[in-house]
């Protein structure tokens, strides 16, 4: 079953465009990952950053954690980023689907 990832990311002041800059030359690495059926980046206000992504599965997701350029991107955010990254996990509901559990 697939797994989507919604990331939240809040740019100190001024560096949200430096914040997307980062994620956009990235991305194209990410899209050839093995499982990746979507990254998306998307802005919301002066500093939010939200990454909206879906994985075939949990194996192809772990596999991007613990890759190269999850790890060099997560470097480069450090000193741009306020606080810790808030991250949802979420599955998709077909109809008729029961929405109790996790993943």
């Amino acid at each position: 079953m697939s797994v989507t990832v919604i990331a939240t990311m809040h740019a100190q002041d001024g560096l949200q465009e430096d914040v997307v800059r980062a994620l956009t030359e990235v991305t194209g690495h990410f899209h050839a990952e093995e499982g990746c059926l979507k990254y998306t980046l998307h802005t919301s206000g002066k500093d939010r950053v939200i990454i909206i992504e879906s994985w075939r599965d949990k194996e192809s997701l772990a596999a991007h954690a613990n890759g190269p350029h999850f790890a060099a991107l997560n470097a480069r955010l450090k000193e741009m980023l306020v606080g810790d990254s808030q991250i949802a996990f979420a599955k998709p509901v077909a109809a008729g689907d029961s929405i109790q559990g996790t993943i």
